[in-house]
């Protein structure tokens, strides 16, 4: 029965070879350099997503999620970190670096233009432990780089499954600043650090996994 299931799957299964996991991770790289796009879409989902904590609305905090490209540099660094090409790691935590900081900074503006007192999006997030946000951001690095590497997979279905554990966390992080509240600093710090290490652990897991598929047609 076992079998006849693996076989059921291996003929349903899209053949994915070395030469296309390479190809498609050139391609990924190009779209993880710095440049206009990714800064005028950085900054745009944080202003969005520092709108919904505002407003107290999900669907807004969403809407900043979809758009995010904060995701192509964390995905691909956990890549990096599997192929141990330390160098491209740099470059990717450098570049996620910037984002975060044009993210933070942004939330930071909005929140001493428009003060607000914190609602139940913030407060719900907070009340979530480390260890459920690090689950969530492990199986959103498997899930979004089985998503970017799978052939005949949409990219764009996996953009908030990644940046439910980036932009929420980073803008929090904009808005305590803001608000100079040190408690909501120091746990939204925690967990973005969580979501980067889970999301890259994640990555990195499934890359290998796709990696060996391949080696094996």
């Amino acid at each position: 029965m076992i079998k006849r299931i693996l076989r059921v799957l291996k003929n349903n299964s899209a053949t994915v070879r070395p030469s296309y996991l390479q190809k498609k991770y050139k391609t990924l790289m190009k779209k993880g350099l710095p440049g206009v796009y990714f800064f005028v879409m950085a900054t745009s989902s944080a202003a969005i997503a520092t709108m919904g904590f505002i407003m107290n609305s999900p669907s807004v905090i969403i809407g900043a999620m979809v758009i995010s490209p904060l995701l192509y540099p964390v995905v691909l660094a956990g890549s990096a970190l599997s192929k141990c090409h330390w160098s491209e790691f740099i470059k990717l935590i450098k570049l996620l670096g910037y984002g975060a900081l044009a993210v933070v900074t942004v939330s930071v503006v909005l929140s001493l233009l428009m003060p607000f007192e914190y609602q139940s999006e913030i407060q719900d997030r907070l009340a979530s432990s480390p260890l459920q946000y690090l689950v969530v951001a492990v199986v959103s690095g498997v899930a979004g780089t089985f998503a970017y590497y799978w052939p005949k997979v949409s990219e764009t279905i996996t953009g908030v499954g990644i940046s439910v554990a980036l932009v929420p966390p980073f803008v929090m992080v904009g808005v305590a600043l803001g608000n100079a509240d040190m408690l909501l600093l120091s746990k939204s710090a925690l967990i973005v650090l969580l979501n980067i290490m889970g999301i890259m652990i994640g990555s990195a897991a499934a890359y290998i996994g796709i990696k060996r598929y391949a080696a094996r047609y």
